[in-house]
């Protein structure tokens, strides 16, 4: 079948083009005919622009003097990183043009997601009637959609109710956002797993690029505001497994502490950091998924706000809510079981690959309603799925 992938793709963000390469490499792994729409909404484009008015229109009189002495040196490195990150959109994705208002009549299906397609913070204060399908007539599929907060107002119940009920399927990352949409919904919503989850350790091994240096290191990837504390739990783990601190920073425009940074990492470094990191300390949901998926000993860091829902929800599944800890604790270095992770994992990406089979086979029925087909097969495995595979 023909595919289209609808997600943040163009984001200058790890997490978002890598879940999005996941995504598509698991369905072509499939047999499908996959490509990532083109769809580039300015409210994500221009964020990664080298030059930002709206980063110098946000800031008060100190901020602004503040930036003005680091300035020269993060341009230079906005423009590196995102050369890097326009490389890995280019050469990885087979990408689609997208046509505004159009209604996808060339796909057999959609998927709609993963990454936070649905948090209006993100997509300019409004959902996005893209990311819902827009004017689709082929079959939509949402899969690991993800919004971020955890209450919705009764304009936003009604707004998602229409958009829910001309998918095919449903199925979102986080339990609480399970929890919020299916009361708005005829149909059942799943909780899925993440694409990078779901595509598996050896796809993203074939792509990562080791660092230069072999020293022994403790990772730090932080998108908190809470920098110098988020440190300080890193330098106590460096110093009890002697270790140095290495931190990629996911926003330049934002980086005045050039200390232990890499600012300018490719998509495939950034796996090679995780890939090789002796321990991890991260604020990020990706940053906990790369954790799990290379077996890295790790701690995600609370924040106490919403995006605290999308790695507790993960490490519930997994069993690891003891590596979720608050920021000032001393933490020790125990290291993760990962036997018991991987067969909690193992059973999470079984049972999104039958959530994208059983959506798979009504896209068949879609395509062949007449008895042109045998249905015996495709029904047993259906009633499976249904019985207790997700």
């Amino acid at each position: 079948m023909k595919i289209g992938i609808l997600t943040f793709h163009c984001a200058h963000n790890y997490g978002a083009v890598l879940q999005a390469y996941g995504l598509q490499e698991y369905l072509r792994s499939q047999g499908h005919e996959t490509y990532i729409i083109d769809y580039r909404p300015g409210y994500l484009t221009r964020n990664y622009k080298a030059f930002n008015i709206r980063f110098w229109m946000a800031s008060t009189p100190r901020e602004i003097v503040y930036k003005l002495r680091y300035e020269p040196f993060l341009w230079k490195h906005r423009i590196l990183r995102g050369k890097a990150f326009d490389r890995f959109i280019r050469n990885r994705f087979d990408l689609h043009p997208y046509v505004r208002h159009t209604n996808f009549s060339d796909f057999d299906a959609i998927f709609l997601g993963s990454d936070q397609i649905w948090n209006k913070t993100i997509t300019g204060q409004r959902y996005d009637e893209v990311f819902f399908g827009g004017n689709a007539t082929c079959r939509v599929i949402a899969y690991a959609a993800s919004m971020g907060r955890g209450t919705l107002s009764d304009k936003d119940r009604e707004r998602l109710r229409q958009y829910l009920a001309p998918m095919t399927a449903i199925g979102v990352r986080e339990e609480s956002l399970k929890e919020l949409l299916q009361p708005l919904s005829a149909k059942p919503v799943y909780t899925t797993i993440d694409p990078t989850l779901l595509a598996g350790t050896e796809m993203f091994e074939k792509i990562a690029s080791p660092p230069a240096s072999d020293r022994k290191y403790v990772l730090v990837y932080d998108l908190s505001p809470y920098k110098r504390e988020v440190l300080e739990i890193a330098r106590n783990v460096a110093e009890k497994i002697g270790a140095r601190i290495v931190e990629l920073d996911a926003y330049p425009l934002t980086g005045f502490s050039m200390r232990y940074k890499d600012q300018t990492a490719s998509p495939e470094q950034y796996l090679g950091y995780f890939r090789h990191a002796a321990f991890v300390v991260t604020t990020s949901f990706h940053g906990t998924a790369f954790s799990l998926l290379f077996n890295r000993p790790f701690y995600t860091i609370k924040q106490d706000n919403p995006a605290d829902l999308r790695a507790l929800s993960l490490l519930e599944k997994v069993g690891l809510t003891d590596r979720f800890i608050p920021l000032g604790t001393v933490p020790g270095c125990n290291p993760v079981r990962y036997e018991k992770v991987e067969q909690h994992l193992a059973s999470e990406v079984e049972k999104s690959r039958a959530f994208i089979d059983d959506a798979s086979l009504k896209l068949i029925f879609h395509a062949y309603p007449t008895n042109s087909i045998s249905t015996a097969p495709i029904r047993r495995h259906s009633n499976r799925w249904v019985q207790g595979r997700l």
